[in-house]
């Protein structure tokens, strides 16, 4: 909007109400880039995915005290005429991760999930999707082999009802491997 400072969104997802109204939320955060200090979800709506888009209150703010650190990749799954947002709320540390989830019946208002964190993972564990396959709901996101580093991986869980997942298990491996110690990434030729 004219006068505001220069701000960016990353990681959104987009969902529509049940009234037909579509939405946005995603990571946003004035510039610079900075990604730790990302502790909202833009939201915007629009009549159709080409627009006009019209920018609205923040669809959720980090809080603390329900141990929220930032917040990340938000994705929402409609299921049973309740929307399910599921996103990363960083973690005391970058070993411990969790994937929180928040519900809504119309889009606008978000509540927290009581039984949160829905999972706990290692490095930066984040960016989660969730899938109907089957009988199940599959969880995937990404994290590290083990907690304090590894290889990139894509991990999944299940569940029956949306809140309960376990199982985790490697979908996906990278060749390369994340070195912590040394922030940085090794690859293998």
């Amino acid at each position: 909007e004219p006068g505001e400072r220069p701000w960016d969104v990353n990681d959104h997802t987009f969902f529509r109400d049940p009234a037909g109204t579509w939405h946005v939320a995603g990571i946003t955060h004035d510039e610079p880039f900075a990604p730790f200090d990302e502790t909202e979800f833009v939201h915007a709506t629009a009549p159709d995915l080409h627009g006009p888009w019209q920018r609205h209150e923040p669809a959720l703010v980090a809080d603390p005290d329900r141990g929220e650190h930032h917040l990340w990749a938000p994705h929402v799954v409609d299921h049973d005429g309740r929307l399910w947002m599921y996103y990363c709320a960083g973690g005391d540390t970058k070993d411990r991760y969790r994937i929180h989830l928040a519900t809504s019946d119309d889009g606008w208002t978000w509540v927290r999930h009581p039984a949160n964190p829905m999972v706990v993972d290692g490095f930066e564990a984040r960016d989660p999707m969730v899938r109907r396959v089957g009988d199940r709901w599959v969880m995937y996101y990404t994290a590290t082999s083990a907690p304090t580093g590894g290889a990139h991986v894509v991990a999944a869980v299940e569940s029956d009802d949306l809140v309960h997942w376990t199982g985790r298990r490697e979908v996906y491996r990278d060749r390369g491997y994340l070195d912590v110690r040394a922030d940085r990434r090794v690859t293998f030729s």
